[in-house]
């Protein structure tokens, strides 16, 4: 609803096996007749229409930070912020954080489930690299979002470098646009490396984009950020403006023994540092759900 969608989109993800979509209607029918044990919300509107039923079984999941480079942005992180507050005073809300710094940036005590990266199908996986070695950027409606996603230095890294963006984004001639998942995945397992343009000061120092990347076994090439799980040398490279960036990417196109070893310390320090097992624990507590069977950790 409003001007960004935030509905499943099947281009991006199948639905799990064990979940079901159901419109907008149908979730308010079902709230009615109290069909639901607890209610996960993402944003500060999916409180605002569920107030009519106040519900104490809700978990506010913040995935966005609040930002505060202006004015504007403070006042509405404000608004933001003492919704929240009403929600825990009087309907008992829970709030998970996805991130440190998502729960810093709120300044609400809260648990943190550090999200992670679920290993693509190996049979969606491209057979091959592309010829040309390449990078990859994941991300929609990048130019509209701006320095949330790192706008001002992704546009002149492909400018510069063969970088492929990928996502639904009208206003990058050059980008894919994935038709569906199988589509996507093949895409994205063609690059050779990953950049994450995302400047500390608007958001973590990863996505789910860049540790999919890493789990993929592609050396990161990022901002210096305090969350970032990059460390210089090891599993990526990190650089202080652009240009350094640049320099980076050079390397890695003309290396490719780096970019072997930095990709595979990403891919376990992925496996080490995100895992499901971590992400369940937090959420089973607050959700007080028994621990997960042998069967069911398998499928994460």
């Amino acid at each position: 609803r409003g001007s960004l969608d935030l509905s499943w989109d099947l281009r991006n993800r199948t639905v799990p096996a064990n979940f079901r979509l159901i419109t907008f209607e149908e979730a308010q029918i079902s709230l009615q007749k109290g069909v639901y044990s607890h209610i996960i919300c993402h944003t500060i509107k999916n409180l605002f229409w569920l107030l009519p039923y106040q519900r104490r079984d809700i978990v506010f999941a913040a995935h966005i930070p609040l930002f505060k480079n202006s004015t504007f942005l403070r006042s509405k992180s404000l608004i933001k912020k003492f919704t929240v507050l009403f929600w825990q005073k009087f309907f008992g809300l829970k709030m998970i954080a996805v991130s440190p710094f998502k729960q810093e940036s709120w300044g609400i005590p809260c648990d943190v489930a550090r999200f992670f990266p679920v290993p693509f199908p190996p049979e969606l996986l491209a057979p091959a690299k592309s010829r040309e070695v390449r990078g990859a950027y994941v991300g929609n409606n990048i130019i509209e979002r701006g320095e949330e996603l790192g706008w001002s230095v992704l546009k002149e890294l492909i400018a510069h470098a063969p970088i492929q963006v990928i996502g639904r984004n009208p206003g990058i001639p050059s980008a894919f646009i994935p038709a569906n998942f199988r589509d996507f995945v093949a895409e994205f397992s063609k690059a050779h490396f990953y950049v994450y343009t995302v400047s500390a000061e608007f958001g973590d120092g990863y996505n789910t984009a860049m540790l999919e990347a890493m789990l993929l076994g592609l050396p990161v090439v990022a901002l210096p950020n305090p969350s970032s799980p990059i460390v210089h040398g090891e599993n990526g490279l990190l650089a202080e403006d652009t240009e350094g960036i640049k320099n980076h990417i050079s390397s890695l196109l003309a290396n490719e023994t780096l970019r072997l070893t930095l990709g595979a310390a990403a891919k376990q320090t992925v496996l080490r540092d995100f895992s499901p097992e971590a992400f369940w624990a937090v959420w089973s507590r607050v959700l007080k759900l028994p621990p997960p069977s042998s069967s069911t950790q398998e499928s994460l």
